[in-house]
């Protein structure tokens, strides 16, 4: 008989330390638009585990690096996945919006392709360190967009 192994997705869930961050129906206004900002003002790591993104047009999507302060953004409240409802707290920012002029920090960390129509699942393993900014960029100008991404906060021998 195998090991027992628990996955960090599971343990953050045990731990009260995942949340689903839900995207409804963004509708970017253009080419190279971002359309979803985490920014962790916490003093501890998160991480953006995975996500299930759809749009109703084909194109290309990105997470990248960020600084700045968005604008036309709504704020998204997480949803906990484990019976802890505590959230990352330190002011921490999860919005979304059509157009949130970000600006990039280098090249882009991942590219992941949306066929029109047909969710995605999309495997990111990105740690945002406390301070950090990421977000999503929609490569087309057109296509509306839903899903949601899976955020977790790696436990204490895991934070440096």
């Amino acid at each position: 008989m195998g090991a027992i192994f628990i996955t960090p997705e599971r343990d953050a869930v045990n731990r009260g330390k995942a949340w689903a961050m839900p995207i409804n129906g963004i509708d970017p206004t253009g080419a190279d638009d971002h359309f979803v900002h985490i920014h962790n003002k916490t003093d501890k790591a998160l991480e953006l585990v995975r996500g299930r993104l759809s749009s109703t047009v084909a194109g290309m999507v990105e997470l990248l690096r960020g600084t700045g302060t968005s604008s036309s953004s709504t704020a998204v409240p997480l949803l906990p996945m484990g019976v802890n409802k505590d959230t990352p707290g330190g002011g921490s920012l999860f919005e979304t919006g059509a157009n949130l002029q970000l600006t990039g920090d280098g090249a882009a960390l991942t590219h992941d392709y949306l066929a029109a129509d047909v969710a995605r699942d999309i495997d990111y393993g990105i740690r945002i360190p406390a301070n950090g900014q990421v977000y999503l960029n929609w490569t087309v100008a057109t296509g509306v967009l839903s899903g949601f991404l899976i955020i977790t906060q790696p436990p204490e021998d895991e934070q440096s």
